[in-house]
Formats: C-alpha cells, sequence, structure tokens
C-alpha cells in the first residue's frame, strides 16, 4: 500500500497538520488493522533535514532530522516518527518512507515552485543549490520499492543540483529586485520559507540507487523543463 496524500498548503496549519500527519497515522493503523497488507509506503521530504551550518553536503539517510520552522517539513519529521514507531512495535508489517526531493510536475501551490515563479526580494541576494527529481523518476522510484523486501528510509533526487539563479535563468524568471520596499515586503514570507531557501537542499541518492540498481533519467535542470512557459 501507498499512501501519497501528502500536501504542502492547507487554509490553516492546523489543518494541514491534520492532513498530512492525522492521515498518515491513519494510514498506518489502517494498513495495521488490515493485517494483509505486507508493506506500507509513506511519503517524506529532502526539505525534512534543514539544511543547518556544518551538515555534510550532500545529507543521507542516517543524518539528524531538523528542519527548518516550515510547517510541511515538520509535518514530515512527524510522520517519519510515526512510521520508526510503528516499525519498532509491529515489525511484521514493513513500512518504507520515500524522501522525495521537490517533485517537478506535482503541487503547484508548492512554496519552491511559486518562488521559482515569482521570488520575492528576499531571495534577491542569495544563491543556494537546488534538488529537484522529476515525476516521472519518482514514479519509478515508488514501484521499485512496491513489492521488494525493504523496510527503510530513502532520498529520492536528481544525482545533481542547480543553483537558484540558473533556475530563474532556464524558467525565464526575472530575479526579485532590493529595493526598501520590497525587502519590506519580504519579510512577510511564510514561517520557515526564507531559511529553508537560504539553505537549500542537496540529499545524497546513493543508498537508494544501490539497493534497487536504479538509474535516474532527469537531471535537476532536465525536471524543471516541467515548469517552463511553453510556447
Amino acid at each position: 500500500m501507498v499512501h501519497l496524500d501528502l500536501l504542502c498548503a492547507a487554509p490553516t496549519e492546523a489543518a494541514l497538520r491534520r492532513h498530512n500527519v492525522g492521515g498518515s497515522v491513519s494510514f498506518l493503523t489502517a494498513c495495521l488493522a488490515a493485517q494483509t497488507v505486507e508493506m506500507a509506503i509513506l511519503l517524506s521530504s529532502t526539505l525534512v533535514y534543514g539544511g543547518q551550518p556544518g551538515d555534510p553536503i550532500p545529507v543521507r539517510e542516517d543524518a539528524p532530522l531538523r528542519p527548518h520552522a516550515l510547517p510541511f517539513a515538520q509535518h514530515c519529521q512527524e510522520i517519519e516518527r510515526q512510521c520508526q514507531t510503528y516499525r519498532d512495535r509491529y515489525p511484521q508489517m514493513k513500512i518504507n518512507v520515500a524522501r522525495l526531493a521537490p517533485v517537478t510536475g506535482a503541487q503547484p501551490e508548492h512554496f519552491v515552485w511559486q518562488g521559482l515563479r515569482t521570488p520575492a526580494a528576499a531571495l534577491g541576494q542569495i544563491n543556494p543549490a537546488l534538488q529537484f527529481v522529476h515525476v516521472e523518476d519518482a514514479a519509478r522510484a515508488l514501484h521499485s520499492l512496491i513489492g521488494s523486501d525493504a523496510s527503510d528510509t530513502y532520498n529520492i533526487a536528481a544525482d545533481d543540483s542547480i543553483s537558484l539563479r540558473e533556475a530563474w535563468q532556464q524558467l525565464g524568471t526575472r530575479p526579485p529586485g532590493l529595493g526598501a520596499a520590497l525587502l519590506q515586503l519580504a519579510q512577510r514570507l511564510p514561517t520557515g520559507q526564507l531559511e529553508t531557501w537560504r539553505s537549500g537542499w542537496l540529499a545524497h541518492n546513493g543508498k537508494f540507487k544501490q539497493a534497487f540498481d536504479f538509474t535516474y533519467r532527469y537531471t535537476s535542470a532536465q525536471a524543471l523543463t516541467t515548469l517552463a512557459p511553453t510556447a
């Protein structure tokens, strides 16, 4: 069984947490109650690492989870804690967690896609490394997990990264200005977003590639082509 219903935005933070964390726990409970489900697969995000100063880059799956004050990333951390609790208590059911880099072509309300298309002024002086995964590669990775004997956590992300400015150039986005009025507006970014942009996100994908003999077909730059405006 695969749980794909993970949202990046909702009318309120409470509603978002109820949907993401509550929904994931309900999914695990239902899988266990069915007594016929041998494996459950849940989604998380590479944003869960937080990109703290001093962290190794790219970050591996065994790194501590220290997400910024971004509700979506914090929800992913809670979901992963619940998954580990279920693994410990109910070893008869395999539980896999797919930590996905931002998936291009999915959830247009995701703050990453909004920031790439209409960036706030606060992003004008930074140029972090960004890593994505094409929706086809994400689907192939999840398919590889289905039916396997694994019960683990894996980073699912392209082999490379692209800088924020390179992404803007590829998408034809005009970098934001740095005027005082714009900078004041930038302070209104929702909680945790500016910190997440500043740190960037770059995860090591070798564990999954080795375990499943998996090859990514798209680079981060190629994945972004799904967001580029069409003629």
